[in-house]
C-alpha cells in the first residue's frame, strides 16, 4: 500500500486482528452485496500437523457485535490500495457470513447468533464457515436452516480414533454421530466432513474405519447428503509433523476412498494429489529452490512444471522426491527455517513428535 491509507507492518497486524466487515462488492449499496464477519480466536485444539500464530483474545474478541451492528469502522479488508467505508453491513446487505477457524467457539458468539436471528432481520441469510464437530447442536442447525442455510462442514481428519489420538485431535466417535443428528433435525440438507489420507502412522485398518464410519453415518440419517472433502498430508513448518514427508502411494488410498464411498451415495471430494505434492515441494524447499521457482515460471504451475525445472537443474539440488517423500529424524535434521522462531520452541515439536510416534 502507499498513498495516506499506508501502515506500517506492526500497526497493520494489529489492524488485521480486528473484528472485521467486509463488503466484498465494490460499489455499496447493493442489492446482492454480500458482507463478512471475521471472527478472530486462536484453536482450543491444536492438531500436531497444523500451524498457526497465538491470536490476541479479550478486546479483541469482544468486538465482533460491534462490528455487525455499527460497522463504524473502516473495512479491514483492503481494495485497491484504500480503505473502504462501511456505514453499517446491515444497510446495504441481506447475506451475512461469518468466518473464522472456529466462529462457534467464540465467546459472544450465541449473542451474535441472537442479533442475528431476531425476528426484524428474518430477512438475512445467514452463512457460517467450518465449525467444530462438537458444537453443531439442533439449535444450531434451526438456526441456519431459518436464515437459508443449507448445508454445514465440520473437519474430522479421519473416521479412526487411533489417527485422531496421533494428530492429537481431541474428538470422539460419539460428536461426529451426534453433529449428523443434529444436523438433520434440524432441517440441513447437507453435511460436508474434512479429512486426509497419509497421516504419518494411518494404515489400511484406519481407512477401513473411515469407510465403516461414513457407512454407518449414512444410515443414522439416510436423507442427509454427505460430503467428504478429502486432501494428502502435507508437512507445515514449525509443527511436530514437520519431519515426516508426504506417503508414497498415497493417491492410492485416494482412489480406494472413492472407490468405497461413492456406491454409499457419499459424495467424495478429493484434492488433487499432484497439487499436494506441489505443496510439499514449496513447504520444504530450501534457498537452493530459487533457480528452480525461476524456471518453472516459463513451464506453468503444475506438478509436471515442478519436474522439469528439477530436470533442468540436476545435480544443482537434491532429487524432487527427496523433497516430497524424505522422512527426517526430529531434532536431530537442521531444517531450512530452523533459525526462525515459531509458535512452540523445537523442544515441544520434538516431545510433541515423540508422543505421536509412541501411537504410531
Amino acid at each position: 500500500m502507499q498513498g495516506r491509507h499506508s501502515l506500517r507492518p506492526k500497526a497493520l497486524t494489529c489492524h488485521c486482528q480486528k473484528p472485521s466487515v467486509a463488503i466484498t462488492k465494490g460499489r455499496p449499496p447493493l442489492p446482492i452485496a454480500k458482507a463478512q464477519a471475521s471472527v478472530p480466536l486462536p484453536r482450543p485444539q491444536r492438531c500436531r500437523y497444523q500451524a498457526y500464530p497465538e491470536a490476541l483474545v479479550g478486546a479483541i474478541a469482544q468486538g465482533a457485535l460491534r462490528a455487525i451492528n455499527q460497522g463504524a469502522l473502516p473495512c479491514h479488508y483492503l481494495r485497491r490500495g484504500a480503505l473502504l467505508p462501511l456505514p453499517g453491513a446491515l444497510q446495504v446487505t441481506t447475506r451475512i457470513g461469518l468466518l473464522g477457524a472456529s466462529v462457534t467457539q467464540h465467546p459472544e458468539f450465541d449473542k451474535l447468533l441472537d442479533y442475528l436471528m431476531a425476528p426484524e432481520r428474518e430477512h438475512v441469510r445467514l452463512s457460517i464457515s467450518s465449525v467444530r464437530t462438537g458444537t453443531v447442536t439442533e439449535t444450531l442447525a434451526a438456526a441456519l436452516t431459518a436464515r437459508g442455510t443449507n448445508s454445514l462442514t465440520i473437519a474430522v481428519e479421519s473416521g479412526s480414533e487411533r489417527v485422531r489420538r496421533i494428530i492429537n485431535k481431541k474428538l470422539e466417535q460419539e460428536e461426529i454421530f451426534a453433529a449428523v443428528r443434529n444436523a438433520a433435525a434440524g432441517g440441513l440438507q447437507g453435511l460436508k466432513l474434512y479429512g486426509m489420507v497419509g497421516i504419518p502412522g494411518e494404515t489400511e485398518e484406519d481407512l477401513e474405519a473411515t469407510v465403516q464410519m461414513f457407512r454407518e453415518l449414512k444410515a443414522e440419517a439416510p436423507k442427509l447428503r454427505l460430503t467428504f472433502g478429502c486432501s494428502t498430508f502435507v508437512p507445515k513448518a514449525h509443527t511436530p509433523f514437520q519431519w515426516y514427508g508426504v506417503e508414497r502411494g498415497a493417491d492410492k488410498k485416494l482412489q480406494k476412498l472413492e472407490k468405497q464411498l461413492r456406491p454409499m451415495g457419499i459424495q467424495f471430494r478429493p484434492e488433487s494429489y499432484k497439487w499436494s505434492l506441489v505443496q510439499a515441494v514449496l513447504a520444504r524447499g530450501d534457498r537452493r529452490m530459487t533457480d528452480v521457482l525461476l524456471t518453472c515460471r516459463s513451464y506453468g504451475d503444475n506438478y509436471t512444471s515442478f519436474k522439469r525445472a528439477f530436470k533442468d537443474h540436476k545435480g544443482e539440488l537434491p532429487a524432487l522426491e527427496e523433497y516430497i517423500h524424505r522422512d527426517l529424524d526430529p531434532g536431530a535434521s537442521m531444517l531450512p527455517w530452523s533459525h526462525l522462531k515459531g509458535p512452540l520452541p523445537e523442544e515441544t515439536l520434538v516431545r510433541h513428535a515423540n508422543e505421536a510416534a509412541a501411537l504410531m
